[in-house]
């Protein structure tokens, strides 16, 4: 009879060890969705942005030496997208 009872347990432990499987792949599928929906939500943001300054109309290219020359501001739910020249000059 030992063996019975012994076969209850290792059956018990496997379904734990099955039902926290299960609880970890929900969790992680739930984690990547939501990963997706804020990358989905900040891409929609950066199409939004203007391509060039509102005041001279000079093209944003967005290379690396050149991000910290430009200003963005939002005001009103509006973004404007200033060069460093005409930044400068208000």
């Amino acid at each position: 009879m030992k063996k019975k009872s012994s076969s209850k347990k290792l059956a018990s432990k496997k379904h734990k060890k099955e039902i926290k499987r299960k609880s970890k792949r929900k969790e992680s599928k739930l984690y990547k969705e939501e990963a997706k929906r804020k990358l989905g939500a900040v891409e929609r943001a950066i199409s939004l942005f203007p391509k060039s300054c509102n005041i001279c109309k000079s093209i944003f290219t967005g290379d690396d030496h050149s991000l910290d020359a430009w200003n963005l501001k939002v005001i009103n739910d509006s973004m404007i997208l200033t060069c460093e020249k005409c930044g400068n000059d208000n």
